[in-house]
């Protein structure tokens, strides 16, 4: 957990920061939970996970893209797009630009798979019951910044 000053107060909460990673065709990184996995197994997330004590957020979603797609990205080549406070979390999305087309995915024990995929195709993807509040907000970020198509 980190701390944060909220009106003038210190408060310790957890922070969340993930990346919506594009590669150089602007598909995005798309993995799914595993079966056995105690959050929202089964359900598609974008790498990322909780900030460490004394840990930046950019710097977090650099480590966490690592650790989870094997995928090594400078915290220069992230642009921080929003913020979402919720009582005891805060989610905190990053936007990452990979130089190369489609680099290769090493997945941690957290998930089973992945996709490269457009925007647009993730928009059309149903939300799952019971879905990731996080992976919501992504949702409803993106739908307000996307175009829509004809």
């Amino acid at each position: 957990m980190q701390y944060i000053v909220l009106a003038g107060t210190i408060a310790y909460m957890k922070i969340v920061a993930k990346a919506l990673l594009a590669d150089s065709s602007n598909n995005v990184l798309i993995l799914n939970r595993g079966l056995t996995h105690p959050n929202f197994p089964g359900h598609h997330v974008l790498p990322g996970g909780e900030v460490e004590q004394d840990e930046s957020w950019d710097a977090a979603v650099a480590r966490e893209i690592q650790e989870e797609a094997g995928i090594s990205i400078n915290v220069n080549q992230l642009r921080k797009v929003f913020e979402r406070q919720y009582p005891a979390v805060l989610h905190v999305l990053y936007i990452g630009s990979l130089d190369n087309e489609r680099p290769d995915v090493n997945l941690s024990w957290e998930h089973s798979g992945y996709r490269w995929m457009p925007v647009e195709e993730l928009l059309d993807l149903p939300l799952p019951d019971g879905a990731d509040m996080y992976y919501v907000d992504i949702i409803k970020y993106l739908k307000s910044t996307v175009e829509p198509r004809d």
